[in-house]
C-alpha cells in the first residue's frame, strides 16, 4: 500500500503560540519610539543629548531581543498517524530538519512530568526516545497525547479489521 491509500489517522502542526504579530511589533516600536522621544526633546535645549543616545540604544536592544524571541517561534513540528507508521518531522528555529518514523504497533506516548511546570511529551519505540511539543503549554500537551493516543488506537484496531 503507498502512502496516498492510506487511512490518515492524525495529521497535526505543532508551533509555538505568537502573542503579537509582525504589525503589532512594528507599532509598538513606533509607540515605544514617540514616547521616548517626547521627554527627550525636552532635554535637548539644555545640552543633555546622551538621553537620545540611550533611548535609541534602549530601543536596538528591544528590538534584537523581539527578533530572536521571532525567530525561536519559527520552529514547527508535523505528526502524522497511519496504519503503519507515526511521522514526526521537526523544523527548528535555525531551518535544520529532523525527521522519525516509528511503527503505530510499538509507539508509546505519555506525558513526562518532572515537576509541574516542565512536563514533555515522550514518543518511545524499540528503545529510542524522543521529546515532542517543549513548546506547548501544559494544557496543550495533555489534550495532544490524549489525541494522539486516540490516533494511535485507531490506526491499530484498523490492522485487526
Amino acid at each position: 500500500m503507498n502512502d496516498l491509500d492510506e487511512n490518515l489517522y492524525m495529521d497535526a502542526e505543532l508551533r509555538p503560540s505568537r502573542s503579537l504579530s509582525n504589525k503589532g511589533f512594528t507599532q509598538l516600536i513606533i509607540l515605544l519610539t514617540a514616547l521616548g522621544l517626547i521627554p527627550s526633546f525636552a532635554f535637548l535645549p539644555h545640552g543633555f543629548f546622551i538621553i537620545l543616545g540611550f533611548l535609541m540604544l534602549d530601543l536596538l536592544i528591544l528590538w534584537l531581543v523581539f527578533r530572536a524571541n521571532n525567530k525561536s517561534l519559527s520552529q514547527k513540528t508535523f505528526v502524522q498517524v497511519t496504519s503503519d507508521k507515526l511521522k514526526i518531522r521537526h523544523i527548528d528555529p535555525n531551518g535544520k530538519e529532523s525527521k522519525v518514523s516509528l511503527p503505530t504497533a510499538f509507539a508509546n506516548v505519555s506525558l513526562d512530568q518532572e515537576n509541574d511546570d516542565n512536563t514533555y511529551i515522550h514518543l518511545s519505540s524499540s528503545g529510542k526516545a524522543y521529546a515532542i511539543g517543549k513548546f506547548l503549554t501544559p494544557n496543550e500537551r495533555t489534550a495532544f497525547v490524549s489525541s494522539l493516543n486516540k490516533a494511535l488506537h485507531s490506526a491499530r484496531a484498523e490492522r485487526y479489521i
